[in-house]
């Protein structure tokens, strides 16, 4: 049986105690994204017994705190990773198992994979952004860790040929791929070092090229192309600004870029009927380096005002695909189900 990879959504809540930083309590809400793989076998006709493994990423929406004497609240930003291990059994109830079995054990008729398709997907992704930075490093920040959901739409055509199915597909999803970390430690104020970078892809695009084989009712294939994504970065320099007198309006800088890339992937689609498939997918995403600009930056951060940002990502997903009956794309009639 292959693995099954279920991906959700999560939203919760988080809170920040009291003490002598925060003067009283806060609350915030929370997304992220969780995804688990599982692989299970059959002990008898009824008896199931499996192993998996499960990743959940939380991140907070608008966290705030408040320091002593100052008196605007302090943006802040939570997030947590946790991994896990689980095993698991399941044992059905009721019905003819053997007439169940005997069905189960018939060939499924071939699937044709010729012909358009749309559908949507669902899934989370993880990556990495890199801050160029103007200063003596430490080796220590300037790489912010970043993970979130994504969900969009994709639309594509195949032409099958034998067991060889070659494709087109264009798909474009919605993230909230997010993540910060101190960076440019080697600012030359030592008391004022500390600044705080993040990154958050908002939009991600992909053009692929497929190349398939088709067993029965499962196409397993890879794929690659060009992919482009709309990234916002943000400076928190508030710690700078503060340490050297100057206040701490307009210390939070924002900026946003759109970078081109490549990807490269795999995955495993099974069709259910006729027209319904349902797909797995893994793609790396390289957005290389792209400029992101801090223009508005006061004097002392002059050296950042023009950054570079390089990002990668790995992206998983879920989702379902529905083939119209468009077969005259190939020039044939439809293959008999």
């Amino acid at each position: 049986m292959p693995p099954i990879c279920p991906m959700s959504i999560s939203r919760g809540m988080t809170s920040t105690g009291t003490g002598p930083i925060s003067t009283r309590a806060r609350s915030t809400a929370t997304a992220g994204a969780q995804i688990e793989a599982i692989v299970s076998y059959a002990m008898t006709d009824r008896w199931n017994v499996g192993v998996g493994g499960r990743y959940v990423y939380l991140a907070t929406n608008n966290a705030y705190t408040q320091f002593p004497a100052v008196s605007p609240n302090q943006l802040e930003k939570f997030y947590t990773e946790r991994w896990g291990g689980f095993v698991q059994t399941s044992y059905r109830f009721g019905g003819d198992m053997r007439a169940q079995a005997s069905a189960a054990s018939s060939p499924a008729a071939p699937r044709d994979w010729t012909g358009v398709y749309i559908g949507g997907h669902l899934g989370a992704g993880a990556g990495t952004s890199d801050f160029a930075d103007p200063y003596p490093s430490f080796g220590f920040g300037d790489r912010v860790r970043t993970a979130g959901a994504v969900a969009g739409a994709q639309i594509g055509v195949n032409y099958q040929r034998g067991h060889a199915v070659v494709g087109l597909e264009a798909a474009g999803s919605w993230s909230r791929v997010e993540g910060t970390f101190t960076c440019f430690t080697g600012f030359p104020d030592p008391f004022a070092a500390g600044m705080n970078c993040g990154s958050t892809l908002d939009r991600l695009a992909t053009f692929t090229g497929r190349l398939g084989y088709a067993a029965d009712s499962t196409l397993y294939y890879v794929k690659a192309g060009a992919a482009v994504g709309h990234t916002n970065v943000m400076l928190n320099a508030d710690p700078v600004l503060n340490a050297m007198g100057l206040g701490n309006t307009g210390g939070v800088l924002n900026s946003s870029t759109t970078a081109w890339g490549w990807t490269a992937g795999a995955g495993i689609e099974h069709a259910l009927d006729a027209h319904w498939s349902v797909v797995g997918d893994y793609k790396y995403v390289d957005l290389g380096s792209t400029p992101a600009s801090f223009a508005n930056a006061p004097d002392p951060l002059a050296a950042v005002q023009s950054e570079t940002i390089k990002q990668r990502y790995h992206v998983m997903t879920l989702g379902v695909n529905y083939k119209l009956d468009w077969t005259q794309f190939a020039g044939r009639g439809a293959t008999a189900h």
